[in-house]
C-alpha cells in the first residue's frame, strides 16, 4: 500500500510492476527480473521473454521481500542500480532501462549484511530514502479507521450490512495484531462472510483472540494481596493513561480516546507524576 502511494508521483502515468522475491523459485527469478533471449535454456519460450525491469520502463519496479533475493542475483541488481544496465539471460548485448526501484522487507537488512546473507553494497545502494512502517500495535490510532475501511469494503463486496459492536471495537483496539494489516483485513472479511447477525460481537471472534482478551479482562479481577482496591484501581488507571499517551503522544488525543476531558488527563498526570512532553498543552487546559 505504501509503495503504491509512492508510485503516485511524477511516474504515476507509467507502469507499476510488483515482484515478490519470496514467491518465485530461485531458478526462475533471474529470468523473471531480467528476461531471457530465444533458446536461453531448455523449455524457454522460443520468442524469448521480456523481463520485469523492461516492463517497468520509465515507471516503478516494486521489489517486495527483497531480503529473499538470492545472493548471486544481488550483484546483478546492484549493477543495474549503479549503471541502469543489465544483460538478459542468454543474451550478450547490454540493455538500458530507466526504472525507479522501491524495495521492501520485514527483516533487518543491516543485520543480514553482518551475517553475509545480504550484500552490504546493495544495502547501502538501496538505503537512499528509508521509510519505516511501524507494526500496527505501535500505531493503534490507525486500527479504528482501518476497521471502518475494511468493514465497508467487504460489506459492499458480499452485499452485507454488518456493524461492529462497541465492545468489539475496544477489543480490536487493544489486540496486538501480530499479522498487522493483513491479519486485520482477513479477519474482517471472515467475520462479514460467516456472521449471521447484523451486529458482529465478541462471541463471533476466533477462539484465539477471544480467549486472549477474556484472559486479560479476568486477570484484572484478581486483587493483589498487598494492595487495597483504591490502590489497585489507581494503578490500573495510571497504566492505561500512560500507555494511551505513549501511543498517541498527545494529551488531547489521549483524552478523546479515553472519553474524558483534557483537564482530567492533566490532573491525573500530576497525581501520578507522569512525564509530560507537551507542557504547553497542560498549561492551557488548567
Amino acid at each position: 500500500m505504501m509503495a503504491s502511494q509512492l508510485y503516485l508521483s511524477d511516474r504515476s502515468d507509467k507502469p507499476f510492476v510488483h515482484l515478490n522475491c519470496a514467491a518465485i523459485p530461485e531458478a526462475l527469478i533471474e529470468s523473471e527480473l531480467f528476461g531471457y533471449k530465444k533458446g536461453a535454456f531448455t523449455g524457454a519460450n522460443q520468442n524469448g521473454k521480456t523481463g520485469l525491469i523492461a516492463a517497468a520502463e520509465n515507471g516503478v519496479l516494486f521489489l517486495d521481500e527483497i531480503s529473499e533475493l538470492p545472493l548471486h542475483l544481488q550483484s546483478k541488481l546492484l549493477q543495474f542500480l549503479q549503471n541502469k544496465t543489465y544483460i538478459p539471460v542468454g543474451g550478450s548485448q547490454v540493455q538500458k532501462a530507466d526504472v525507479r526501484i522501491i524495495a521492501a522487507t520485514n527483516t533487518n537488512l543491516l543485520e543480514l549484511t553482518r551475517t553475509g546473507q545480504f550484500r552490504a553494497d546493495l544495502f547501502y545502494r538501496l538505503n537512499i530514502l528509508p521509510l519505516n512502517i511501524p507494526p500496527l500495535r505501535e500505531r493503534r490510532e490507525d486500527i479504528v479507521p482501518l476497521l471502518d475501511f475494511y468493514l465497508k469494503k467487504y460489506n459492499n463486496k458480499y452485499q452485507k450490512d454488518h456493524t461492529l459492536s462497541g465492545n468489539l471495537t475496544d477489543v480490536f483496539y487493544n489486540y496486538d495484531w501480530p499479522g498487522n494489516i493483513r491479519e486485520l483485513e482477513n479477519l474482517l472479511e471472515r467475520l462479514v462472510i460467516t456472521v449471521e447477525n447484523k451486529e458482529i460481537d465478541l462471541r463471533d471472534l476466533p477462539d484465539k483472540i477471544r480467549n486472549e482478551q477474556l484472559g486479560q479482562i479476568s486477570s484484572l479481577h484478581a486483587l493483589p494481596a498487598n494492595q487495597t482496591l483504591t490502590e489497585y484501581l489507581n494503578q490500573i488507571e495510571r497504566e492505561i493513561i500512560e500507555e494511551t499517551y505513549r501511543q498517541l503522544q498527545s494529551t488531547r488525543k489521549a483524552a478523546a480516546r479515553l472519553g474524558v476531558t483534557q483537564a482530567y488527563i492533566a490532573r491525573r498526570f500530576k497525581k501520578y507524576k507522569l512525564k509530560v512532553v507537551e507542557e504547553k498543552d497542560l498549561t492551557t487546559m488548567e
